[in-house]
């Protein structure tokens, strides 16, 4: 494991809600793969991505990242009373988006 990915394990072991984080670590890794590959999936990574990109650079990314994890959730339980439901998958791949952020906001 390389330094950027531990970085980025420790940081979600520290910042995540324990619940979020207990259900990430639940996910099914093909079935996540499987999942990732629909349209709906991608944009929840990119939208993550750019916006913890754009909110770490107005602000920092002590606040930026959380304020990106906590859009997404507003997001799904928007979704959970006026959508398709709430989906773990989308929660998923934001905080994989989030993720795949971090090596750019710490150069």
């Amino acid at each position: 494991m390389n330094r950027s990915t531990a970085q980025c394990r420790q940081w979600l072991a520290h910042h995540l809600p324990e619940p979020a984080l207990a259900a990430w670590r639940a996910l099914p890794r093909a079935q996540l793969r499987a999942r990732i590959r629909e349209t709906d999936k991608q944009q929840h990574f990119f939208c993550s991505m750019g916006l913890a990109l754009v909110l770490s650079s107005v602000a920092t990314p002590a606040i930026g990242l959380p304020a990106t994890f906590l859009l997404g959730l507003v997001k799904e339980i928007w979704d959970e009373r006026y959508g398709s439901g709430f989906c773990w998958y989308d929660m998923a791949a934001n905080a994989i988006g989030i993720m795949a952020a971090l090596p750019l906001i710490l150069v």
